[in-house]
């Protein structure tokens, strides 16, 4: 008998090796593969090719896996209004735009759900207004 757990977003019984169940992996990796397409476009707008660049890189492969490993895959930020929420992406607290030293470092990134994370980018907004 294998270990079992439950899916993060729909508490469906899995087997422990798997992060969600079957039907929440397919609606999050038709979301990534949207949100990559989008970014696609964007790049292809003019979107600077370094960020492009980073994003597809290993080092930041290793360092977001570690965020997501150190933040259990759950959005911090709904965690702090004790909701359990799965994470969709893994923030830069000080943009690298604003910071390119800090693209790298762990302690700059928070796992956050989509709308916790345009909260944020809406307040970086509003700061910068």
């Amino acid at each position: 008998m294998s270990l079992k757990k439950t899916c993060p977003r729909c508490g469906a019984i899995i087997d422990y090796d798997k992060v969600y169940c079957d039907a929440c992996q397919k609606e999050i990796d038709a979301k990534n593969k949207e949100r990559e397409a989008q970014y696609s476009k964007e790049i292809a707008r003019g979107r600077d090719k370094i960020y492009h660049e980073f994003y597809n890189s290993e080092e930041w492969a290793r360092v977001r896996g570690a965020a997501i490993s150190r933040d259990h895959a759950l959005c911090q930020d709904c965690l702090k209004r004790n909701i359990i929420k799965p994470y969709d992406v893994v923030h830069h607290i000080v943009p690298i735009k604003d910071d390119w030293d800090k693209r790298l470092d762990l302690n700059n990134l928070v796992c956050l759900c989509e709308s916790c994370h345009q909260e944020r980018h809406k307040k970086l907004r509003e700061n910068k207004a």
